[in-house]
């Protein structure tokens, strides 16, 4: 039963610290995909590009944000198959939040 705990503690720690860095990911590819967003509708308002390429930034951005939630709430669950796999601990104070990811500009259809 030993060796179960150490492999069920083992296996916590691995997704959690898996998960952690595939979020860190995503929020700099979120980052990254605002940026280009930005770059599409500057380009859209000086007459380069058309608004298609404003939409599809718009879609990247958002599908980011999207993997981005998942991926905070999949850290959160391995953070508590963790804390079980180690025996509880649910009392205690929640730890900080991750730092939001400031929101996009509004789009300004021009």
């Amino acid at each position: 039963s030993v060796l179960t705990a150490f492999h069920e503690v083992d296996n916590a720690l691995t997704a959690y610290a898996t998960e952690q860095n595939r979020r860190d990911r995503l929020a700099a590819a979120v980052t990254a995909n605002r940026r280009a967003l930005s770059v599409s509708r500057m380009r859209y308002e000086q007459g380069v590009a058309d608004f298609l390429n404003v939409l599809n930034a718009q879609r990247s951005v958002l599908a980011a944000e999207q993997e981005l939630a998942d991926s905070t709430t999949l850290v959160s669950l391995h953070l508590v198959t963790l804390y079980r796999a180690l025996g509880g601990g649910w009392e205690g104070e929640p730890g900080p939040a991750p730092a939001p990811i400031p929101p996009p500009n509004p789009v300004r259809p021009g």
